[in-house]
Order: C-alpha cells, then structure tokens, then sequence
C-alpha cells in the first residue's frame, strides 16, 4: 500500500513517515500495520489541515485494487456455473448450499443432502487452511498471493482435466475447496471489505451507498458514497458475467468453464510474482 500527501514543493509517503518515528520499515506484516496505522494519522493530519495544495492520496495493493476483485468475483461465477449445472451444487454460495441441506433433510434424502453438505465442508476447510498459509507466510515477511493464486489455478485446471474422468460431484467438491481459500485470501476492493465469492453482502451494500448517496454524497470518513456503490456494483456484475460465460463455455466443452478460470487466476499469478510494490491486501 502506498500513501501520499503532496504539498508545494513536498512529497510525504510511509517511508518518510516511518524515519520520523524512528521504524525499521521492515517487511514483516505487524510491524508494517504499525507504520501504516502511524503514517495514516500523520497523513490524515495533514489533509484535514486544509493546506492549500493538500492532497491525499491512496494506491491500495495490487490484489485489493478494483481490477483484482473483477477478475476474482467473474471466476467465482463461472465456478458455479460448472458445479451447479453439473453437480446441483454451488461452488462458492454456501447460504444455498446450507438451505438446500435443509430442504433435502426435511425431505430426508440424504443421497442429495451428503454432496451438498460436502461441499460446504470443503468450502470451509479451504478457508481453514488459508488462514493458516497466510498467517505463516505473511509473518516471514513474503507475498502470498502470488503462490495462492498458482495453487488455485493448477488444482482448477486438473479438475477441467478430470472432470469427465470423475464423479462430477468430487469435481464440485474440489472447486468448492478452492472457492474457499479464494473468498479468505481476497475480500478487499480499495480498503472495503467485499466477497467475490458470494454477493449477498455485495448485492446489500451496493444498494445501501446508493440509498445513502440519496441523501448525501460524502460519507463521515469523507470517503465518496457513490464510488463505494460502483466498487460493490461492479463485483455484482462480474459474478453474474463470470456465471453467464461459464454457462456458454460449456456448450461449446464441458468444462471450459474450468479452464477459463484457471487461465485467469494464472494470469493474476503471474502479474502478482512480478508486481513491484504491495501486492497482498490486509488480511
């Protein structure tokens, strides 16, 4: 993440910050919350100061920026589509998962009930060990995306390979998985929390800021109501592209949904490995 702060002739960032209250600004995650916690009152200090050519602004990490959630939230999409026309399942909305348990145990098929239930186990196991991957990466100092987004691709991939060789539902099971690891390692869009895994949340926000902006334009942390709502519009639209496209893919082969998602996240893979600056969005 990069602040700044230009005045006539001056040019404040964290770095600067950091010497000023004596930090290393090392590498690794905690102590670069610190400087960035201690940087942000600085900073924050001297735009409400009003000086005149004042100017505040913020470039958040590679994988937090708009583009990022897009590619992420259009993927998810065409994961559900792969699992739902062939599996009956969701690969990453887990409310409808869980309600379909329910209405498959109410009508005590657990043919229909275990699958389904699978799924958001794996779903849940996948952001399990995520946590744990991040944590241990992060608090050596090292970039996570880029290794989270090669793993996500190559199982993606083998799954597109197998997936007339298997029971669809271990496919479904698999990308379910994956889904989950995705949804924990990436959940911010410019500094906002957000899903590119399920819009729920997503769908309630975006039509909360442009209900707010009805009445004001600027929330309280001076932060524009309506670019809030087109962050969280925007991931809506992707995951109901992402669907859509995965949907037609398969007409043409069946899991070219699969593969259309593996090539993006490699593609994210790439671009992260050899981005220069902040890469990984706060965890």
């Amino acid at each position: 993440m990069s602040h700044s702060t230009r005045l006539p002739g001056v040019r404040l960032s964290f770095r600067d910050v950091d010497r000023e209250i004596g930090s290393s600004y090392s590498s690794h995650a905690s102590e670069r919350r610190e400087a960035w916690t201690a940087g942000t009152e600085v900073l924050r200090h001297a735009e409400e100061s009003r000086m005149p050519g004042a100017e505040l602004r913020t470039i958040p990490p590679l994988l937090e920026r708009p583009q990022a959630a897009i590619a992420l939230a259009a993927s998810s999409g065409a994961m559900n589509a792969w699992t739902l026309a062939n599996a009956g399942s969701f690969a990453t909305v887990q409310s409808g998962n869980i309600v379909a348990v329910g209405f498959y145990g109410a009508q005590q098929d657990p043919a229909r009930v275990i699958p389904v239930l699978l799924s958001v186990l794996a779903f849940g196991l996948g952001a399990f060990l995520c946590a744990i991957v991040v944590a241990l990466v992060e608090g050596r100092g090292h970039k996570y995306s880029p290794w989270i987004l090669a793993v996500e691709a190559i199982v993606v991939a083998t799954s597109a390979a197998l997936a007339s060789a298997v029971p669809s539902m271990a496919i479904a099971i698999t990308v379910s998985f994956i889904a989950g690891i995705q949804g924990n390692a990436f959940h911010r869009n410019s500094g906002v929390i957000y899903g590119n895994t399920a819009v729920t949340f997503v769908v309630q926000m975006t039509l909360s800021a442009l209900g707010r902006a009805t009445v004001s334009r600027i929330k309280a942390d001076r932060e524009p109501v309506l670019r809030i709502a087109g962050l969280y519009g925007s991931v809506v639209l992707a995951f109901a592209f992402g669907a859509a496209a995965g949907f037609l893919l398969d007409t043409v082969w069946r899991a070219a949904s699969l593969v259309a998602v593996s090539v993006a996240l490699a593609i994210l893979a790439i671009v992260a490995s050899g981005a220069r600056g902040e890469v990984d969005p706060m965890y």
